[in-house]
């Protein structure tokens, strides 16, 4: 089902665009460059979901933004929580796509999680699964 991820990446860009709005000059382009990503791989997942602009499209006006993501100033430290959710998503799309695909999900896991470092996610050796502790 990838209706989920389909409201997932749109919520992000959703975010980034708030971002855009709240922050200085050098953090407003990066800000604005992972929104516009956000929004079209919402679009591309949508398209192939088949529920672009059907009444099934999960995609909203607005979405509900981090915590703290409107203060002043802006804590941005909830924004790694969607990129580290987006990252997990992928990780399990690897396991359910064909052979062939599962470089582009690996990519996509990559893309998110490397976002969600520069926001200060804890780093693990493997996003998007369960860290195993030793037996014992």
């Amino acid at each position: 089902d990838l209706l989920p991820l389909v409201a997932a990446e749109d919520a992000a860009g959703y975010t980034y665009e708030v971002l855009a709005a709240r922050t200085t000059d050098a953090e407003r382009v990066a800000a604005r460059t992972r929104a516009a990503q956000h929004r079209e791989r919402a679009e591309a997942w949508a398209r192939l979901a088949e529920v672009d602009g059907t009444a099934q499209d999960p995609r909203a006006i607005a979405y509900a933004l981090p915590d703290g993501l409107l203060a002043d100033p802006a804590d941005t430290t909830g924004v790694h929580t969607l990129e580290t959710n987006l990252a997990a998503s992928y990780a399990t799309l690897v396991s359910q796509v064909a052979p062939d695909q599962r470089t582009a999900m690996l990519d996509l896991l990559t893309d998110a999680y490397g976002a969600a470092l520069t926001w200060g996610a804890a780093p693990v050796a493997f996003p998007g699964l369960p860290e195993r502790l030793p037996a014992g």
